[in-house]
C-alpha cells in the first residue's frame, strides 16, 4: 500500500508503512505561499520559507509604509526557493518517515521525524542532527514551514502555517495563516492570522488568537479577540507588545494596541490604544474599561518573566534563525514608561479637581492614580539608569581611579538615543536599524543570510547602545551632563536610587508574600481543624521562609543594596 515517486532518499534515511510519498517537477515545498497573518482580510502578508526569520516577517508585515523593504526581502526568499524548482522531494540522511499517511511535496530535512502522521501536503520540514524537527501522531498540515528543533504532534492542524525552532504545537490545535516563531507554544485552542513572535503561548482550549501580533505572550484560558464590525469584514487587526498577558475569558475588540507588559482582565468593548503606558492593568468593570499604569512593575511576576525566558530557550540548532532579546527593562520599555510618566503628570496638573475620570485610548483613569502611577514610572526608571550608570562607574573607580578620572572612562563611544523599535525579539535603536533597511532598500545584500547577518551586527551592538542610552537619559533624569557630575550630586542619586529600589523591591516582596496569606489556604485541610489546614498548606506549598523563589528574591534583595552600599562608599572616599 505504500508509493514512492520523485524522492531522492539520503543515507541512513528510513521510510516504513507510509501510503504514500510523491513530488511533483514544480513544487518548490510549499515555499512562496503567502500567509494572510495579522490581518486577516490580507494586505501584510508573509510567503513561507525555511529561511524566515521573525525580524524579517515583521519587516514585511509590519512596514508597509516602506514597501520597497518588503519586497526586497520577499525577493530574497524567493531566490531561496527558487532554487527547488524541479527538484526532487528529499528525505534527508537519518530522517524517519513511519506509519503515515499520503505525504505530497513535502522536503524532510536531515534527522527529522515524522511519525504517525496523518496527512501532509506542500512542506518543508528543516532538520539538523543536533536538533530534529518532530511530526507527530494525528498531524495534518497543508503548505507550512516546520523549522529545526519544533515539535507538531497531538492531531494538530496547520494550514498556511509556519512553526519555528524549538516551537511546541499539539494536543489538536488548530491554527490557519499563522506564524509560530522561536519557543512559541500553541496546545488545545484555536489561532487566525496571528503573527506570534517568540515565546508566544496559548495553552487552552477555549481560546481563540486572532489577527494579531504577539511577543513573550500567555493568552489565559478563555482568549478571546474580534475583529469584525460586521461593515467591511474582518480587517481589524492588534497590537499587543512584548510581555503582555490575557485572563481568563479576556475580550478584546479589535483595532487595539497595547503596550509592553501589560496584564489585560475582563471583557473590553472599546478600541483600547494604550501604546505608552506599559506594565498597566487593564480591568473591566460595568462594561468599562479602566487602566490602572505601572502596577506591574512591582510584582513577582515580572521578576519571573526577566528569569524565565532566558532559561528557556529550547534552540540546539548551530543555526539560530530568529533574534532574541528577552529584556524586561530595555530603553524601549524604560522610554515608554517616561512618556507615561510625563502623560500623567500633565494630567494630573492641568485636569481639574473635581474631574474624577479620564478617558486614556479607550479606557477610564482616574484621576487620582496619575501621579501615584507617575511615580511608580520615575521610581522604575531611577532605578534602572541608576543601576546601569553606577555598575560601570564602580567598576572604574575598583580600579584605583580618581572620581573625574572615572566619570570619563564611562563615557559611551556612540551617542544614546530616546527612539528604539523592537522588531519581534531584536531591540536596537531606531536610527541604527534605519540604517541597516536603507541597506537594504539600496539592495546591498544578495541574500537572506547576508540581511540576517546585518540584524545579527546590530544585535551584538545591544549593550553598548544601551549603555549610551542610559547615559543620555541619565543626564536628562539628573539634570547634569555625566562628565561634569560632582560626587556630592553622585552621592544624592545614590541615596535615591537606594530608596527607590528598597521601595520596589520591598514592594515586590510584599506581592509575592500574598501566596502565603490566608485567602490561598481555603482549600487546604479538608475533613480536617484549622491546624490541619495550616499543616496541608505547608506540605503542599511550603513556608515563605523556605520557599525558593522568595528565598532566592530576598538573597538578591540584600546582595544588591549590599553592592549599592558598597558603591556609595566608593564614591564618597574616592579621590576627586
Amino acid at each position: 500500500g505504500t508509493h514512492i515517486s520523485n524522492y531522492s532518499i539520503e543515507s541512513g534515511a528510513a521510510v516504513l508503512n507510509v501510503a504514500e510519498l510523491t513530488s511533483s517537477p514544480d513544487t518548490t515545498f510549499g515555499q512562496g505561499t503567502m500567509v494572510e497573518a495579522l490581518n486577516e482580510a490580507g494586505g501584510r502578508d508573509v510567503p513561507l520559507s525555511t529561511h524566515l526569520t521573525s525580524q524579517m516577517a515583521y519587516l514585511i508585515s509590519v512596514y508597509k509604509y516602506r514597501p520597497k523593504i518588503s519586497e526586497k526581502l520577499v525577493e530574497l526568499l524567493k531566490a531561496e526557493w527558487d532554487k527547488l524548482k524541479g527538484q526532487k522531494g528529499m528525505v534527508k540522511a537519518n530522517a524517519r518517515v513511519m506509519n503515515s499517511g499520503a505525504i505530497r511535496n513535502v522536503c524532510i530535512g536531515t534527522s527529522a521525524v515524522i511519525s504517525g502522521a496523518a496527512q501532509l501536503t506542500n512542506g518543508a520540514v528543516r532538520s539538523c542532527s543536533e536538533d530534529p524537527a518532530i511530526v507527530g501522531d494525528g498531524v495534518s498540515a497543508d503548505s507550512f514551514v516546520i523549522l529545526e528543533g519544533a515539535h507538531v504532534t497531538g492531531h494538530a492542524i496547520l494550514n498556511k502555517s509556519f512553526v519555528g525552532q524549538g516551537a511546541r504545537i499539539g494536543k489538536q490545535f488548530s491554527a490557519e495563516n499563522s506564524l509560530f516563531f522561536a519557543n512559541a507554544e500553541g496546545f488545545h485552542g484555536e489561532a487566525c492570522s496571528i503573527f506570534a513572535g517568540p515565546y508566544s503561548v496559548t495553552h487552552h482550549k477555549s481560546t481563540l488568537l486572532i489577527a494579531a501580533m504577539y511577543s513573550f505572550y500567555n493568552a489565559g484560558s478563555g482568549t478571546n479577540h474580534s475583529n469584525h464590525m460586521y461593515k467591511l469584514g474582518p480587517v481589524h487587526q492588534g497590537v499587543l507588545e512584548r510581555g503582555c498577558k490575557t485572563g481568563s475569558f479576556s475580550y478584546l475588540l479589535l483595532e487595539a494596541h497595547l503596550a509592553p507588559f501589560c496584564i489585560v482582565i475582563g471583557k473590553h468593548m472599546a478600541n483600547l490604544n494604550i501604546p505608552d503606558m506599559p506594565f498597566s492593568y487593564i480591568s473591566e468593570s460595568g462594561g468599562k474599561s479602566h487602566l490602572t499604569p505601572a502596577m506591574n512593575v512591582i510584582t513577582i511576576g515580572t521578576i519571573r518573566d526577566q528569569e524565565k525566558w532566558a532559561s528557556r530557550d529550547r534552540r540546539k540548532t548551530k543555526r539560530i534563525a530568529d533574534i532574541i532579546n528577552p529584556a524586561v527593562y530595555s530603553p524601549y520599555t524604560v522610554e515608554k514608561m517616561v512618556r507615561g510618566r510625563d502623560f500623567l503628570m500633565k494630567l494630573y496638573n492641568e485636569t481639574p479637581k473635581d474631574v474624577e475620570t479620564l478617558n486614556v485610548g479607550g479606557a477610564l483613569l482616574a484621576r487620582l492614580l496619575t501621579k501615584n502611577s507617575a511615580k511608580y514610572y520615575d521610581m522604575t526608571i531611577t532605578r534602572y539608569l541608576a543601576n546601569l550608570f553606577f555598575t560601570k562607574v564602580g567598576a572604574e573607580l575598583k580600579t584605583g581611579k580618581s572620581w573625574s578620572e572615572a566619570v570619563k572612562a564611562v563615557k559611551p563611544s556612540v551617542k544614546g538615543e530616546a527612539e528604539w523599535v523592537d522588531l519581534s525579539g531584536l531591540l536596537a535603536p531606531k536610527s541604527a536599524a534605519a540604517a541597516v533597511l536603507d541597506s537594504l532598500e539600496a539592495g546591498k545584500y544578495k541574500s537572506a543570510a547576508e540581511f540576517s547577518d546585518a540584524l545579527t551586527k546590530l544585535n551584538a551592538a545591544y549593550s553598548e547602545n544601551e549603555w549610551a542610552y542610559a547615559y543620555m537619559r541619565f543626564a536628562t533624569e539628573a539634570g547634569v551632563e555625566m562628565d561634569a557630575l560632582t560626587q556630592e550630586k553622585a552621592l544624592s542619586v545614590l541615596e535615591e536610587w537606594k530608596t527607590v529600589s528598597r521601595k520596589i523591591l520591598n514592594m515586590t516582596l510584599a506581592d509575592a508574600e500574598k501566596e502565603f496569606e490566608d485567602f490561598a489556604k481555603i482549600s487546604y485541610g479538608i475533613d480536617g481543624t484549622p491546624a490541619d489546614a495550616e499543616a496541608d498548606f505547608k506540605a503542599v506549598r511550603g513556608e515563605k521562609e523556605t520557599n525558593k523563589v522568595l528565598v532566592k528574591l530576598k538573597s538578591f534583595v540584600n546582595g544588591f543594596m549590599t553592592e549599592i552600599d558598597a558603591i556609595s562608599e566608593l564614591v564618597k572616599n574616592v579621590k576627586k
